[in-house]
C-alpha cells in the first residue's frame, strides 16, 4: 500500500446526517451544546445580539388627506390632478405588453387574407377577358388572345 503526503482524507463526523446542523434543532434554535460553542469565541456576538425595535413612527391610517371634491379644489390643483391622470394614462399605453392573438382571430385574418387575394385575380383575369374581346370586336377576330369560356365554346361549336 502507498501512502502519499499530499492527500487530505476526510470521512466526515460519525453519525452526522446530510442536512443536519450539528448545534441547530429544525426550527433554528440552538442546541445545548450549540448555546454553550457560540457563548464565546467568535460567533458569540452573532448569536447574543439583542435585536432593536424599530421606533419609527407611522401615521396612522386616519391623518392621511382625504381626496377633495371638484368643487372644493382650487384650478392649479385641478390642473395638478388632470395633468397627472393624463400621464398615467399615456404610460400604461405605452408600457402595455401587446396581447396574444387567438387561434380564431388569427384564422378570421389568413381567411380574409386568401379571399383578398382570391378576389383581386378574379377581377384580374375578368377585366383582362373584356379588354381583349372589346379589341377584338374593334379590330377583328382573335387579334388578342382572350380566354375563351365554356360557354362561348358551347355557341361557336353549334
Amino acid at each position: 500500500m502507498v501512502v502519499y503526503s499530499d492527500e487530505l482524507c476526510h470521512y466526515g463526523i460519525r453519525g452526522m446526517r446530510w442536512g443536519i446542523r450539528r448545534y441547530q434543532n429544525s426550527d433554528g434554535s440552538l442546541t445545548t451544546a450549540g448555546r454553550k460553542r457560540y457563548s464565546t469565541g467568535k460567533h458569540h456576538s452573532i448569536f447574543t445580539r439583542k435585536k432593536t425595535i424599530s421606533k419609527v413612527k407611522t401615521k396612522p391610517a386616519e391623518e392621511k388627506p382625504k381626496q377633495k371634491s371638484v368643487s372644493e379644489m382650487s384650478d392649479a390643483e385641478l390642473n395638478a390632478f388632470l395633468n397627472r391622470k393624463r400621464l398615467e394614462q399615456q404610460y400604461y399605453q405605452l408600457m402595455a405588453t401587446p396581447q396574444k392573438k387567438s387561434a380564431v382571430t388569427k384564422g378570421k385574418e389568413m381567411v380574409g387574407k386568401a379571399l383578398e387575394n382570391a378576389a383581386q385575380d378574379t377581377l384580374t383575369q375578368i377585366a383582362k377577358y373584356a379588354m381583349a374581346k372589346s379589341v377584338n370586336k374593334v379590330l377583328g377576330d382573335n387579334v388578342v388572345n382572350a380566354k375563351v369560356t365554356d360557354k362561348e365554346k358551347e355557341a361557336k361549336n353549334k
